[in-house]
């Protein structure tokens, strides 16, 4: 589910974010999801915010009980801007590092990514920010033919994240 990295509008050359605090923000972002999984960050900017989702807790074998825990981060940007990719972490951390204290515009890494967890997050591109199930459908857990809760929801809604 990766889009590659178009020419972003409003911002020739990579994200215009609003100020050096929301740079610094993202710099900070990206250093501590690298201590968590160095994998990557899907970057996805709709008008003037900027989303970063990164993956913090995931199965690392087929059928291990560990869910998929998302870590996200919005910022605000200068300019209006539209793209929805997905690039390493360590990409954006090179990109990040060779900034400047007062330098707001990063450059979007070239090079797109493809992580199972992307799939989780809705596409952008979709243009439709109206959610696929109604917020009562996430109160209760999901029940099978018997009535009962399924196995392996019961420990994701047991953990505290």
């Amino acid at each position: 589910m990766t889009a590659g990295a178009a020419a972003v509008p409003g911002a020739p050359g990579g994200l215009a974010l609003a100020d050096p605090q929301v740079t610094a923000d993202l710099r900070t972002f990206v250093v501590r999801a690298r201590a968590a999984d160095d994998g990557a960050v899907r970057l996805q900017a709709v008008g003037s915010v900027l989303a970063a989702y990164v993956c913090v807790l995931r199965p690392r074998a087929l059928g291990e009980d560990v869910p998929t825990v998302l870590g996200m981060r919005t910022m605000p940007l200068a300019e209006p801007a539209h793209l929805d990719t997905v690039v390493s972490l360590a990409s954006v951390a090179d990109r990040l590092a060779r900034m400047d204290g007062a330098e707001t515009v990063i450059p979007v890494p070239p090079t797109t990514v493809t992580e199972s967890w992307t799939g989780w997050a809705r596409r952008a591109a979709d243009g439709n920010a109206e959610p696929t199930f109604p917020s009562s459908c996430w109160s209760r857990p999901p029940t099978g033919g018997s009535g009962k809760s399924r196995p392996w929801f019961r420990p994701v809604r047991a953990h505290p994240w």
